[in-house]
């Protein structure tokens, strides 16, 4: 079926429930898409350095709220894009938040008009707008003119899928490497050159010299008639030979991602397109263009996990889960799993802030936790390595009396210079704590850290033995025993 709209979409699902549409491409919209980047076509990448182009998310669900997509694997798949674009010099970074949209007529749409309709009443203006849907038009993925957005489908997209970087390419100008062949089924027992009249442009040929002329006009990107989904060869190319219209055989490269070919294969644009993309960025996507953008990355180094410390007994109600603050990190993704390789998550979730606060978990069980770090420019991010603890309702010592019991120390005991946790003491944030030893020596808690209802304290430098936590000037906080023992 065509539309009045350029459509370009693909087939870029591995699953044996991959959709079957295939690209949906008038040939005056794709005639016109090439006619506007050869007129384009005045900029050398030697002089571009790194681009960055500010990438709009929105996160389709249906009416209730229901069907978002995970934040993680949005950051992941963002990490593959950045990845397969960096050859080109091109950058995506986030310029706003993930936009979340509740309607369902948008998230499954099976026609196209209705994903336009979606890109019309939600396009961010002078961004790259990509939304992420459950069904789009029945496909992986479609990129239309008149809409001027990537539609996504969440079950295309992870960090091992090259679905975005084949849209976005559509989106920078850019057919398919078999353009001319959408829908016709190639087969090598029918004469090649009697295809010609179904196939709506000039048939590429293995002699190159008409290849500026023929199928999508680059001559760096061997002849593709394969128009439905395939599997590449170990070397990727394709296991079937072709014949052009000469007689001349060839194997199609699968290593494109412009092509049909599997994801695995998949791992490259060539030096053409790549060019092709910085042209049209230049010209007709010259609204995307940032002055002085100050990209902030993250550093690679692991990062520390603060409480609970490793193997503690805390109590399973106002849990917080705290980690050291990474620079220029704008977005933190926590798991807590019940099992050790995270196959049965609890908890997935994305945050602004070093800490999260839990209201409960389940009482007697062990849970594994990991963290990592993301910026609105890095998305691969850095990690944490897992940390266990276990939940318990039972308070740690006699002392801790009822009069007491809403500002528990958690851990008690501790190891030499861990951090604990006062429950419930934010309102004692500005009080002066001290730690007064066996034989009256006292040393001032001056790293003390609001979290959540909770105050974190952070111990230098203290010997092993029993303490008294305590205030400086009488409060409603009563001193409470916390013992030190060796690591």
């Amino acid at each position: 079926m065509r539309f009045y709209t350029l459509l370009a979409f693909c087939l870029l699902n591995v699953s044996a429930n991959a959709q079957s549409s295939f690209c949906g491409t008038g040939i005056e919209d794709q005639a016109y898409l090439l006619n506007l980047r050869a007129a384009n076509f005045n900029i050398d990448k030697a002089d571009q350095g790194i681009i960055y182009i500010p990438l709009q998310i929105h996160n389709v669900g249906n009416d209730n709220a229901v069907g978002f997509f995970s934040n993680l694997i949005i950051f992941e798949s963002l990490c593959t894009l950045n990845q397969d674009f960096l050859p080109s010099g091109m950058q995506f970074y986030l310029e706003n938040e993930i936009n979340y949209i509740r309607n369902t007529s948008w998230n499954d749409h099976p026609e196209f008009q209705k994903g336009e309709e979606m890109m019309l009443k939600n396009n961010y203006p002078n961004v790259v707008n990509c939304y992420l849907v459950a069904n789009p038009a029945g496909n992986c993925g479609y990129y239309t003119y008149r809409g001027d957005a990537v539609a996504l489908s969440k079950n295309c997209v992870g960090k091992n899928s090259h679905t975005w970087a084949h849209e976005l390419g559509h989106y920078f100008s850019l057919p398919h490497t078999f353009y001319g062949w959408e829908g016709i089924r190639y087969s090598n027992g029918k004469a090649t050159e009697d295809y010609q009249s179904q196939v709506f442009t000039s048939i590429e040929n293995v002699e190159r010299k008409n290849c500026k002329f023929q199928a999508d006009n680059f001559c760096d990107t061997e002849p593709d008639y394969i128009s439905n989904r395939w599997t590449c060869s170990g070397d990727g190319f394709s296991g079937s030979i072709l014949k052009d219209t000469k007689d001349s055989t060839f194997r199609v490269d699968g290593t494109l991602f412009m092509s049909y070919s599997n994801d695995e294969c998949m791992k490259r644009f060539s030096t053409d397109q790549m060019s092709a993309m910085l042209n049209y960025y230049n010209g007709p996507r010259a609204n995307l263009k940032r002055v002085n953008v100050n990209p902030k990355y993250i550093a690679s180094n692991p990062i520390a996990l603060n409480f609970p410390i490793d193997s503690v007994v805390i109590p399973p109600a106002k849990i917080i889960l705290s980690w050291q603050a990474i620079p220029n990190a704008t977005y933190y993704n926590l798991q807590i799993s019940r099992t050790e390789n995270f196959t049965v998550v609890v908890k997935n979730l994305m945050v602004n802030t070093p800490y999260v606060e839990l209201d409960s978990l389940i009482s007697n069980k062990n849970y594994w936790w990991k963290v990592r770090a993301f910026s609105a420019f890095d998305f691969c991010g850095s990690s944490s390595e897992v940390g266990l603890f276990r939940t318990d309702q039972i308070v740690s010592l006699d002392d801790q009396t009822a009069a007491n019991i809403k500002s528990i120390v958690i851990p008690n005991p501790i190891s030499e210079n861990q951090n604990f946790m006062l429950q419930n003491g934010k309102a004692l944030a500005s009080e002066d704590f001290i730690l007064t030893s066996s034989i009256g020596k006292q040393y001032e808690l001056f790293n003390k850290e609001v979290m959540g209802d909770h105050l974190i304290f952070t111990l230098y430098d203290t010997k092993p033995g029993v303490y008294v936590l305590s205030t400086r000037k009488a409060s409603a906080f009563k001193p409470v025993k916390l013992v030190i023992k060796n690591k």
